[in-house]
C-alpha cells in the first residue's frame, strides 16, 4: 500500500492522479504479484473492493490516470462503452436504438444480452436456421458414387473378365 501511495497525488479535483508508469491513454501501470497491471485496478483491491470476473473498471471521474477508489466502479464492457465521454460512441448510438437493423424490436422477449451487447432473437434464430439448412445442404451433396464398371478382357484371365485388379497399379518402363 506504502509503495502504490508513493506515485499517487491528490488533486483538487478529488482525483488521485498516478504518477507512475502510464499508457499512452493515460491508464497508469503499477507492478504487483509478479505482474505490471492497471493501476486502478490495484487501487480497488488494495482499498477492499472486488472486482468481479469479467468486468471492466469504469472512471466515474473520466480521468483515466484516477485512481481514486471512490471515482471508481466495477461494471461489464457494454456499460462502460454506453458511459463513454465522446456523444458519438459507437456504444452509446446503439444503447439508444430500439430495434435491430433488420427491423425487429428489442423487446424484452426479443432481445438476449451476451458480454454487455444486445442481440435481436428472432435474427439469431433465423441465422442458426439458414446455418443448418447449409450444413445439411453440404451433407445432401456428398454422395457414395457407384465404382466405374470392370474392364473385360475376354479370354484374358481364366475366372472370367479381367477387372481394374488384373492389370499392374504402375507401368513399367519400355525397355
Amino acid at each position: 500500500m506504502e509503495r502504490f501511495l508513493r506515485f499517487v497525488r491528490m488533486s483538487p479535483s478529488g482525483c488521485w492522479e498516478w504518477t507512475g508508469a502510464r499508457q499512452r491513454e493515460g491508464y497508469g501501470r503499477f507492478g504487483y504479484r509478479g505482474a505490471v497491471r492497471f493501476a486502478h485496478r490495484i487501487a480497488l483491491v488494495l482499498f477492499g473492493k472486488t472486482i468481479p470476473d469479467g468486468a471492466v473498471v469504469d472512471h466515474l471521474c473520466r480521468n483515466t490516470s484516477c485512481v481514486n477508489p471512490d471515482h471508481l466502479e466495477p461494471v461489464t464492457n457494454g456499460e462502460n462503452v454506453r458511459r463513454g465521454a465522446l456523444p458519438d460512441l459507437i456504444g452509446r448510438r446503439n444503447g439508444t436504438k430500439t430495434r435491430c437493423p433488420q427491423g425487429h424490436a428489442y423487446s424484452p422477449e426479443n432481445t438476449v444480452v451476451r458480454n454487455g451487447s444486445r442481440h435481436c432473437r428472432l435474427c439469431q434464430t433465423a441465422r442458426t436456421a439458414a446455418r443448418s439448412a447449409a450444413r445439411a445442404a453440404a451433407r445432401q451433396k456428398v454422395e457414395l458414387r457407384p465404382l466405374p464398371a470392370a474392364k473385360s478382357v475376354a479370354g484374358s484371365h481364366p475366372s472370367g473378365p479381367a477387372t481394374d485388379l488384373d492389370f499392374p497399379l504402375h507401368e513399367k518402363a519400355s525397355v
